[in-house]
């Protein structure tokens, strides 16, 4: 919300607004602690729902979190801010909050954004996720294991870090996240950076 060249909030609004063959626009909750979301609810005004497709991402829980430097803000699954128990209920509220900036009455896909180990491989975020499929809010609930996987291939291309390959290593594997994820009743798609979840040729983020 605060790099590259500043634009008016008509001008910004003009460029999310679906159209043109880009009909795929991704949000997430932390950017600009919910101002993304508002920003993209005021590019979607007027626009029929069945013309675009909405993918969210929660995750990092700027509620009750508190930012932490670089890192940002802590994921939904750290521990000093909740058990297991209540990750469903962290879930939910954050996707509904999620909607609510964003004007509309569903996301067309959910994404976990950023998810830590816990995140990858725990049965309550799973189960938390894929619970969203009960209500209409999400008609398919599906939970990536996404930036990380990027985050790691960006490093060994530009050798950022020599321990990355050992980092690489230490991720869950991608059938023990489709074994946790489909265990819960969820699906998992690992490589949802690369893929295109609304088959359309391009995406606005």
């Amino acid at each position: 919300m605060h790099f590259g060249e500043p634009l008016d909030d008509e001008r910004f609004a003009t460029l999310l607004r679906p159209g043109g063959g880009i009909d795929t626009i991704i949000t997430a909750d932390v950017y600009g602690k919910g101002a993304a979301d508002l920003a993209v609810g005021r590019a979607l005004a007027g626009v029929p729902r069945e013309d675009y497709c909405l993918v969210g991402a929660i995750g990092h829980d700027f509620y009750e979190g508190e930012r932490q430097g670089a890192k940002g803000f802590p994921r939904l699954t750290d521990p000093a801010l909740r058990g297991p128990e209540a990750y469903g209920d962290y879930i939910r509220m954050a996707t509904e909050k999620s909607l609510e900036r964003c004007g509309v009455d569903r996301f067309d896909v959910l994404l976990l954004h950023n998810p830590d180990r816990i995140g990858f491989t725990s049965e309550a975020v799973w189960a938390g996720m894929a619970a969203l499929l009960a209500v209409p809010i999400i008609p398919s609930a599906i939970t990536p294991a996404i930036w990380a996987r990027a985050r790691i291939r960006n490093r060994r291309r530009r050798n950022w870090s020599r321990d990355a390959p050992a980092r690489t290593a230490a991720r869950p594997s991608r059938s023990s996240v489709a074994s946790t994820a489909s265990s819960s009743g969820a699906r998992a798609i690992p490589n949802a950076v690369t893929s295109n979840p609304c088959s359309v040729p391009r995406t606005r983020v």
